[in-house]
């Protein structure tokens, strides 16, 4: 069983955002030289598609920041 094990410790890989361990039951795909699991990944490619929506909303408070700022300095 020892041998088993070392054995398959080649094919095992660490999550870098979760650091949970990937085998066949948690697949992983390696990046960059790091390995990331797909639920991982599936998060952050959610947040990239919304990324846009956040950059608009962020420019809206910008905005209206510097409405009310105007308006205070009249």
């Amino acid at each position: 069983m020892e041998a088993y094990v070392e054995h398959m410790t080649k094919e095992m890989h660490t999550c870098w955002i979760c650091e949970k361990v990937g085998y066949k039951n948690r697949p992983m795909k390696n990046i960059g030289g790091r390995y990331i699991c797909f639920e991982c990944l599936k998060q952050l490619k959610e947040s990239f598609n919304s990324l846009d929506k956040w950059e608009a909303e962020q420019q809206l408070e910008r905005e209206m920041r510097k409405k009310i700022d105007d308006s205070l300095k009249m």
